[in-house]
């Protein structure tokens, strides 16, 4: 599954967005989700596009169920992350 990653340019977040690739995460609505703050999905900017789920932390297996059951994912690692965003 290849996925598109977006990080919150509002807030100095830690956490990620992680949606199939091609999804518009403008038309998204996020309801009440304990691991996704309000603020965290303000001013999303993309991080990485169409890139395999096996480079977020965790597993592809628990970032495919997530985004099976609520459309997206929330990651609080992406591999490559650390130099991008600085």
């Amino acid at each position: 599954m290849n996925v598109d990653i977006y990080y919150s340019g509002k807030r100095s977040s830690t956490k990620f967005l992680v949606v199939p690739a091609g999804t518009s995460v403008s038309d998204m609505i996020f309801p009440h989700d304990p691991d996704l703050q309000h603020h965290d999905v303000n001013g999303l900017k993309l991080f990485k596009c169409d890139v395999p789920a096996d480079v977020i932390g965790g597993t592809p297996d628990d970032v495919a169920s997530q985004i099976q059951a609520k459309g997206y994912a929330v990651c609080s690692s992406v591999a490559g992350s650390e130099k991008t965003k600085n």
